[in-house]
C-alpha cells in the first residue's frame, strides 16, 4: 500500500484510534527486533556454555577475567599444557574450538611433515593471526619459531604470549 493510500485510510479514524495504530506498529517492530536479538544472544550463550562445559569436563581450568576467560589446558595429547584467552560473545569460542580442541590444522601439519624434511622447516608464519590460537597450535606442535601478524596486536599478544602453562 502506497503512502498516500495509507494516509487516506488513516483519515477515517479518530485521533485516539490513530495513536493506537501508531503504538501498535511501533511495538510490533520493536518486538520483532527484540525477538531476533534474543535468538542471536541465546545462540551465542549456548555455544559458549557448551564450549566451557567441554573444557571443564576434560579437567581443564577456566578463570574469568572481566569479559574474558583464561583457559589452561592440561595434558593435551598433541600440544601438552598451554593457556589461551577467550573473549566471550565473539568468534573466539568457535575459532578456539576448531583450532585448539578439534585440531583443524593437524592434517595440514601431517601432510607438510610427510612430504618434506622436518629439519628443513625453520619458521612458521601465521600471517592472518586472529587472536593467536593457530600460533599456539603451531608453537606447541613443533619446535619451530612461529611469527604471527595481525592488526589487533594487544589481544594477539595477550593470548599467544601465554602459549605454555
Amino acid at each position: 500500500m502506497k503512502r498516500t493510500e495509507k494516509l487516506q485510510v488513516l483519515v477515517q479514524f479518530s485521533l485516539t484510534e490513530k495513536l493506537c495504530i501508531l503504538v501498535s506498529a511501533v511495538l510490533g517492530r520493536l518486538l520483532r527486533l527484540l525477538s531476533s536479538l534474543w535468538i542471536k544472544v541465546s545462540g551465542d550463550y549456548h555455544e559458549s556454555k557448551a564450549f566451557f562445559a567441554e573444557l571443564l569436563a576434560a579437567g581443564h581450568n577456566i578463570k574469568k577475567i572481566r569479559d574474558t576467560n583464561l583457559v589452561t589446558v592440561y595434558g593435551d595429547i598433541d600440544l601438552g599444557n598451554y593457556c589461551f584467552l577467550v573473549r566471550r560473545r565473539t568468534s573466539d569460542i568457535h575459532v578456539g574450538k576448531l583450532v585448539l580442541m578439534e585440531k583443524e590444522y593437524r592434517p595440514l601439519i601431517d601432510l607438510i611433515f610427510r612430504h618434506s624434511r622436518q629439519e628443513s622447516i625453520e619458521y612458521v608464519v601465521d600471517a592472518g593471526a586472529n587472536v593467536g590460537y593457530t600460533t599456539i597450535f603451531f608453537k606447541n606442535l613443533s619446535e619451530r619459531s612461529v611469527f604471527c601478524r595481525r592488526a589487533g596486536y594487544r589481544q594477539l599478544q595477550s593470548s599467544a604470549g601465554k602459549y605454555s602453562a
